[in-house]
């Protein structure tokens, strides 16, 4: 049988250049780009990226990362532009002849049948697939033009290329029906041939097909015994006993590959013998349901040995290229009779395959029985026992395919100590839920970079070598933002260790019509736009080279990114007002008292009704005073006071007026002038209200306590007698601290102020300050050295301690102001610019999204994406917010709780 010639490429390197421009065939797919179909690297490489990855179930087992012979020849008939099947199915063949692809058996070369499954080899998955598959190559003697042909009689013009597409001539097609022969199955001999004709002419054909099932299953369940046998005898002891491989590594070699096979064995012997005494207790078999039934709860150690089958394979691969002897000693296995040429790694998918079958083998006969046979009901119910072990291997397959990927990737990449400690690729947990490559836009040309989607991030790496380089952060899913983009117009942040990507500001690319270069040649790519929110962060485009490509990946990201959030959902968002407040009117403030929401905007102050008890969700907004750029608001209850900082005025009003709804203009109590912010609270057992004057080199803070008595329990003209009728507010004490002033806490005896160098601690009673942080203390020198971070929030927790809130990170004090938890410093994902301490959860807002961290381990519990998000009201009994909404001329103001099972 003629066989297609293959040569190197290294053969045609005497020829011009030139001479290629000549070549007439080409192939394209679906306009993706071009290649020569005769040079197998090129066809490999487009074979790669057009033909997609799924889930196949074989024999009742579900195999991932695989595709079906028939589509592997359907996609090479698309890339070479031709209807004849053989022929692709050859060149299919030239691939598979250098390990690209392989059966998921390794069984048997590429077969046109969707029954059959395959994958790309993992053990030459680095190396580079190469050589001419001359049937499709031009000729290259200089005598050969298109108008003649030269003198030999293969030259390739000679063949009928009909219609401008290729095919074998007819004496290759002939002598090319290997693959029809291949799928033809030696008939054995079968169970008529083993009673008398007497006996067969009185059963009726329904009976006689039922017989010849139960006859194929024995026989079968007995070849398979024997493989089991010859497992042991011909692999297993001689690896024990021999010096194939180091004593040290036998016993743990043999464990790791072969599993519980003895178990196995035992387990089908005692089958087969129930079987074979069936037999022979009549030659017209009754019924065998009963026997699976019996036995079908023995299977379970199929589970264990399914579960170590994929890194028994890794390590039999990894063997036979490191050891000379192993690889010599299997290939001496392969050639005695008793496994019939096949390698080692037929015989250990056995088992597993073997519990499949049993769904075929025992189906005829329970269809095959008359009505009201025993086995109509005894048959189903061992499909059903078995069907559960499948279940479970496929469980423990997809576990161990899993911990293979991830413990590969864990050696072949490389990227810092940070890095590596985030992504915790061996952690148990850890799931890789896609791989595959993508591109990037370069100036020269387009780099192809190797997308890992694990359970937590998105990891993006260049391949150097045999190993893979992290060239950007990993994205936690949380704080990822993908979408498609049909204009492009992105300026991408420069990628990390000297990454760069070229900028697109400026240009315009339409998706549709969008070229890109892959290794010197043109494709059409398909953008996506990835965000990673954060302080790390920053936005770049990813290219696919399909649309169905480019949904793919999408539409994988958003489902595991949706799980994720799922799983983490702490806290949810409650909408309060959703179309009211427009862009030009800034929210800025908000507060709650009884069952009115208090809103502080550049128009007025307004408040908003709830609709129903308890329901905060599309309230009535009403419009109560008519002032401009309300800045804060705030209400005193026991004073009767309603606070207000507007056009930098601070205001006092009587709560009465929040009963109004005319919106007209009120004269306030005016308490100060040239005010930043005001801050109430409690401290020495005492109400005061702060307001400070804060400039970028100064600030002056007034403590002002309310005037007479509380009116909570004082009603009526009593209440107005004590209430004093002029001063709303006195000053109690009045301070000067040398810097900017941003915010003060108030502590159980003394104030925190939160400035531009740190938190200073002040003495109500004496006015002396000094600052919260101990400057002896060494471990605190990553904020008393630090320039760049910014005191925000300070919170009291359990155990006397103090939470320290920065724009860049946060961290512990005791009382001392010295660092109490050395192993308790969080690095915020964001830029916060505000805090909320809700018992056990820190929460940071930073613009883009909500932060949300175990306050004892800080760890991130919950990211909640968000778009302009600024806090209102942080009181740890309502957390309001505002944050642009989906109708682009409106502002969103919402509440931030737990969730209902929390």
């Amino acid at each position: 049988m003629t066989q297609p010639i293959l040569r190197t490429a290294s053969d045609y390197e005497r020829l011009d250049e030139n001479f290629m421009s000549m070549f007439s065939i080409t192939s394209t797919v679906d306009e993706t780009g071009m290649m020569y179909p005769a040079f197998l690297s090129q066809v490999a490489d487009v074979f790669k990226l057009r033909q997609s990855l799924g889930n196949h179930i074989k024999d009742g087992i579900e195999y991932s990362d695989c595709f079906t012979g028939a589509e592997a020849v359907d996609t090479l008939c698309l890339m070479l532009q031709t209807t004849d099947r053989q022929l692709a199915l050859l060149v299919g063949r030239s691939l598979g002849s250098q390990g690209f692809i392989q059966d998921i058996f390794k069984t048997h070369r590429l077969r046109d049948n969707a029954s059959e499954l395959y994958r790309y080899s993992l053990e030459r998955s680095l190396e580079v697939t190469n050589g001419v598959f001359t049937i499709l190559s031009e000729c290259y003697s200089p005598t050969c033009t298109r108008g003649q042909n030269c003198y030999s009689i293969t030259c390739p013009k000679r063949f009928d290329r009909g219609s401008g597409r290729r095919s074998v001539r007819s004496s290759r097609q002939s002598s090319n029906d290997t693959s029809s022969r291949e799928q033809q199955i030696v008939k054995a001999s079968d169970w008529t041939e083993t009673v008398p004709k007497s006996l067969l002419d009185s059963l009726t054909k329904q009976e006689i097909s039922r017989q010849n099932a139960i006859f194929e299953l024995i026989e079968t369940e007995r070849e398979f015994v024997q493989d089991l046998e010859n497992t042991y005898r011909l692999f297993v002891e001689p690896l024990l006993t021999q010096d194939i491989i180091e004593e040290s590594r036998r016993k743990k070699f043999v464990e790791d590959v072969f599993s519980n096979v003895l178990q196995l064995h035992t387990i089908n012997a005692k089958l087969l013998r129930r079987l074979i005494a069936r037999q022979q207790e009549n030659p017209i078999v009754d019924k065998i349901g009963d026997i699976f039934v019996n036995i079908s709860n023995d299977f379970h150690p199929y589970i264990l040995y399914g579960g170590k089958q994929v890194f028994a394979k890794y390590i039999v691969d990894e063997e036979k290229e490191r050891n000379s002897e192993f690889l010599k000693f299997l290939k001496t296995r392969e050639r005695l009779p008793e496994l019939r040429k096949l390698a080692l790694e037929t015989f250990l998918n056995r088992p597993t395959t073997r519990m499949g079958r049993y769904l075929l083998l025992l189906k005829p006969t329970m269809e095959k029985a008359p009505d009201g046979h025993p086995d109509k009901l005894l048959v189903p119910q061992a499909l059903a026992s078995i069907r559960d072990v499948l279940a479970n291997i496929n469980v423990e397959v997809g576990k161990a395919d899993n911990r293979l990927k991830l413990f590969t990737l864990e050696k072949k990449i490389s990227g810092s100590e940070e890095e590596r400690a985030f992504l915790k690729l061996l952690d148990d947990s850890r799931q890789m839920i896609r791989e595959g490559k993508l591109f990037m836009r370069r100036p020269a040309a387009d780099l192809e970079v190797q997308i890992y989607l694990l359970d937590h991030a998105l990891v993006v790496c260049r391949k150097r070598d045999s190993n893979f380089r992290i060239i950007r952060k990993p994205i936690p899913l949380e704080l990822l933002i993908i979408k498609e983009e049909k204009l492009v117009r992105v300026e991408e942040v420069p990628a990390v260790r000297g990454t760069t990507i070229a900028s697109e500001t400026g240009s315009q690319t339409n998706s549709k019509n969008q070229k890109t270069s892959v290794n010197g040649q043109t494709a059409n790519t398909f953008p996506m736009v990835v965000t990673h929110l954060g302080r790390q962060g920053g936005s770049f485009v990813l290219y696919a080279n399909s649309e169905s490509g480019r949904e793919t990946w999408m539409e994988a990201i958003d489902k595991q990114k949706e799980k994720l959030m799922l799983s983490k959902s702490k806290f949810e968002i409650t909408s309060l007002v959703n179309d009211f407040f427009l862009h030009t009117d800034r929210v800025n403030n908000c507060a709650v008292y009884q069952s009115k929401l208090l809103v502080a905007a550049d128009s007025g102050l307004y408040v908003a009704h709830e609709e129903t008890e308890g329901e905060l969700i599309n309230m009535t907004v009403t419009k109560i005073l008519e002032i401009e750029h309300v800045m804060q608001v705030d209400v005193m209850p026991n004073y009767d006071l309603l606070l207000i900082l507007a056009d930098r005025n601070f205001l006092t009003f009587p709560l009465s007026i929040l009963e109004s709804a005319d919106g007209q203009t009120r004269k306030g109590k005016k308490i100060a002038a040239s005010v930043s912010f005001f801050k109430q609270g409690i401290c020495i057992d005492r109400s005061f209200v702060c307001a400070v004057k804060s400039s970028t080199l100064t600030a002056t803070i007034k403590v002002l306590e309310p005037v007479g008595l509380g009116v909570t329990n004082l009603r009526g003209k009593l209440g107005k007698l004590f209430k004093a009728p002029n001063e709303p507010l006195r000053v109690f004490k009045e301070f000067y601290i040398p810097t900017e002033s941003r915010s003060i806490h108030f502590l159980k005896t003394k104030l925190c102020v939160g400035c531009a160098k740190g938190f200073e601690i002040v003495d109500l009673d004496t006015l002396n300050t000094q600052g919260l942080l101990d400057p002896s203390d060494g471990n605190l020198d990553f904020v008393l050295k630090k320039d760049t971070v910014k005191p925000i929030a300070i919170f009291r927790v359990n155990e006397g301690d103090f939470l320290l809130c920065y724009n860049e990170c946060g961290f512990y004090v005791d009382k001392y102001g010295r660092l109490s938890r050395n192993n308790w410093i969080v690095n915020w994902s964001g830029t916060p610019n505000s805090f909320a301490y809700l018992h056990p959860y820190i929460i940071a807002f930073d613009p883009s999204f909500i932060e949300i961290r175990h306050a004892d381990t800080g760890d991130i519990q919950q990211i909640i994406p968000g778009l302009h998000v600024r806090t209102l009201n942080t009181d740890s009994n309502h957390i309001d917010l505002v944050m642009d909404s989906q109708l682009q001329e409106y502002q969103h103001i919402v509440r931030l709780k737990l969730a209902e099972s929390y």
